[in-house]
């Protein structure tokens, strides 16, 4: 979310006064900056208190009606529990990116670098008690 509002402060995403014409802003290709290369360069409390802000943010849209009757189990769980389903797939693809980031190096001694990387970011989130996120990267 922090960094989604510094993109959008910094206006990188709306026309120059100088374009000439809306037609020019849309015909042009936008720049390729990245953030960063790796997640891995990110700052490890950092990312676990984003983590800790996008679970709170989704826990927080959870309505007791989802929970009567395990809802997020019957077979139209996504119109009778979506916020428990939404939950779930930012779980599921918490734990794709942890996988993916660690089988992505060939090299065992890098892979090392990148479980350990990962292992400070889930005791990062034991602290801030995000016990969903640590679940997810130990996932």
């Amino acid at each position: 979310p922090a960094m989604a509002r510094k993109m959008k402060a910094s206006g990188e995403d709306s026309p120059s006064e100088d374009s000439g014409s809306l037609t020019s802003f849309f015909n042009k290709s936008p720049p390729i900056r990245p953030f960063y290369q790796s997640i891995r360069q990110l700052d490890i409390r950092h990312l676990a208190e984003e983590l800790t802000l996008i679970d709170a943010e989704l826990e927080q849209a959870i309505q007791a009606e989802e929970l009567i009757n395990c809802a997020w189990m019957s077979a139209n769980r996504d119109t009778v529990a979506p916020n428990i389903m939404k939950m779930v797939a930012s779980f599921n693809r918490l734990a794709l990116i942890t996988t993916t980031e660690v089988l992505r190096p060939v090299a065992v001694l890098d892979r090392a670098k990148v479980i350990s990387f990962w292992i400070k970011v889930a005791e990062e989130c034991l602290k801030l008690q995000n016990f969903n996120s640590l679940k997810a990267i130990l996932a």
